[in-house]
């Protein structure tokens, strides 16, 4: 009977010993992983690359001299505030407190080596600055997340959309944009526009009166043009063959011509730049408006063309 009651308080002490270990490791545990800690600890100005892979894709934006580029889409430019915001959001990110601990949690939100939604490498130089796995969307402005090497899952203060491996994602659809106000010359064709201190005249033809309104609008959208993909060369470059269905030119105060040329194709045009190798798609109707512009458009014998014989409003 002594012997029973020894072994049971035996028993009992090593329970209690290993709940202490276990309690105490915790308590470490909880003491080195607070709330405010940083989710990531580099340098944004340092990054040089990002590599971003899901299931079927993978997407390296790099660094270069001049803004963010994606070789793999023939080396166009990257939106810079898009990809600097990321790095922001990483480097100021808090973890909170994990959502899960084990393994078997990392495979239930998608953030596990071999199943996750998306994986993220941050880089400078060959050093891996931030390896992360992101999982499934814990609300619309948050996505769970694992540091690889460790077991612990945080909700993450982005959301999914802002990850995918998608060049259509992360270039910049204002490549083409241009500052208005550095404008100075246009020609859209047969038409030659040339600025005259703050005014615009006809080339060799100053006594013309242009519609300011006309003109000012046509500036504006020749500047703002916005496009929608980047194209394979190989397959674009033959609807070049019989020539463009329009050309343009405009000289910046700063900088020489830049000469643009228009190709329909299906239900959209494909725009080439002279100042860079890539193929735009770009939608029909920034095209259409720009065809609109004539001489009669932009003077004031459009408007004089259609008042009534007798002069009436």
């Amino acid at each position: 009977m002594i012997q029973r009651v020894i072994y049971i308080t035996l028993v009992l002490l090593v329970v209690q010993i290993g709940l202490i270990i276990a309690l105490h490791s915790g308590e470490n545990r909880l003491q080195a992983i607070s709330p405010d800690t940083s989710f990531a600890d580099f340098n944004p100005d340092r990054i040089s690359e990002i590599r971003i892979t899901d299931e079927e894709d993978k997407l390296i934006i790099t660094r270069a001299e001049d803004g963010w580029k994606i070789p793999s889409a023939y080396g166009v430019n990257a939106d810079n505030n898009q990809v600097e915001e990321l790095l922001d959001k990483l480097v100021t990110a808090r973890k909170g407190f994990a959502v899960a601990t084990s393994n078997e949690a990392a495979g239930r939100f998608r953030t596990a080596e071999d199943n996750f939604e998306h994986h993220l490498e941050i880089l400078a130089g060959e050093a891996v600055e931030l390896d992360l796995y992101l999982g499934t969307s814990a609300d619309v402005r948050h996505i769970y997340a694992r540091l690889a090497g460790d077991q612990e899952v945080y909700a993450l203060p982005i959301s999914g959309f802002e990850i995918e491996p998608e060049v259509d994602n992360w270039f910049d659809k204002n490549a083409v944009k241009r500052t208005r106000d550095k404008i100075v010359k246009l020609r859209i064709g047969a038409l030659q526009l040339e600025k005259s201190g703050e005014d615009w005249v006809l080339d060799g033809e100053e006594s013309t009166e242009l519609a300011t309104e006309a003109v000012n609008y046509l500036v504006d959208h020749l500047a703002n043009l916005s496009v929608q993909s980047v194209l394979d060369p190989d397959q674009v470059k033959k609807l070049f063959a019989e020539g463009p269905e329009l050309q343009l030119s405009l000289t910046e105060d700063e900088g020489g011509d830049i000469n643009y040329e228009f190709v329909k194709a299906d239900d959209h045009f494909v725009l080439k730049t002279s100042d860079s190798d890539v193929y735009y798609k770009i939608s029909s109707w920034q095209v259409e408006k720009l065809k609109e512009f004539t001489r009669a458009k932009i003077t004031h014998s459009e408007t004089e063309e259609n008042q009534p014989d007798d002069g009436s409003a």
